[in-house]
């Protein structure tokens, strides 16, 4: 799947294997190669894909081989200045400012991937779960102790991607083929498709394409953009999100989450 500004990072799987996590840390080489494994599985653990925790790292330090992280050994990969997981102690690096030191980069992978989904925390409350709001925070333009400009909200963003696109598992993800459709509802198992055969158009830009009806599924092709539209052969009930759980088919076969279109099963027109 192509990686952009506005794809989804958190509450997803891996984009990457920790085998090649760990590849990517010692082929640098990085001081938290030893722990990569554990970093890796912590990362995953909150949901939060590695292969995005490894770019920001990257970006912030050069895998902890430059700046803050560097010079005062904060094993930190997000170059943190507070503590969500309250792990780590608080040290002033001039003149840049404040910064968390962490005890292992075990955690400071911990406290770097929990800060983005914390639901007490800026990230969550906000709903910044793709790549440019986490970032356009994470690394605000305006700071003060950036005087080389390296948070332009531009430059850090495309790093992130690029890096990404560089490292990450291409991995093939085949939409689940529905029912043969006749116009008439089918179930298997437990899941009941009702049947539309409708076109249906896309209400807002980066609408993902996903394998199964559940937002955590593998995405099967590029993301839609608002005023495209597709073939729905049914809908489904799938996890909820924001309220909505009904989920499109399209005649490929994938699912796309009905919260994001103008028409509604049910509805037509």
């Amino acid at each position: 799947m192509a990686i952009h500004d506005g794809t989804t990072v958190a509450g997803v799987s891996p984009r990457i294997s920790q085998t090649k996590f760990a590849a990517v840390l010692r082929n640098h080489p990085s001081p938290a190669a030893n722990e990569a494994a554990a970093g890796w599985e912590v990362v995953r653990a909150t949901g939060v894909d590695p292969l995005f925790a490894l770019a920001v790292f990257h970006q912030e330090s050069q895998f902890g081989t430059d700046g803050v992280c560097f010079e005062f050994n904060s094993k930190s990969p997000g170059n943190t200045r507070s503590s969500r997981t309250g792990i780590g102690d608080a040290f002033e690096a001039p003149p840049n400012g404040r910064f968390i030191r962490y005890p292992s980069w075990t955690e400071g992978w911990r406290d770097m991937a929990f800060r983005i989904v914390d639901p007490a925390y800026d990230y969550a409350l906000q709903r910044r779960r793709t790549i440019r709001p986490i970032l356009e925070l994470w690394a605000p333009e305006d700071d003060p102790n950036d005087p080389h400009g390296f948070n332009k909200t531009d430059r850090y963003v495309a790093n992130v991607v690029r890096n990404m696109t560089a490292w990450g598992d291409q991995v093939a993800c085949t939409p689940f083929p529905p029912p043969p459709f006749d116009g008439t509802d089918k179930q298997i198992g437990d899941v009941v498709f009702h049947a539309v055969g409708q076109t249906v158009e896309v209400a807002q830009d980066g609408l993902r394409c996903r394998q199964f009806a559940l937002p955590t599924s593998c995405e099967t092709r590029d993301p839609l953009r608002k005023g495209e539209t597709f073939q729905a052969l049914y809908w489904v009930d799938g996890e909820e999100v924001e309220g909505q759980r009904r989920w499109w088919i399209s005649d490929s076969g994938s699912r796309i989450w009905a919260g994001g279109t103008v028409q509604q099963p049910g509805q037509t027109g």
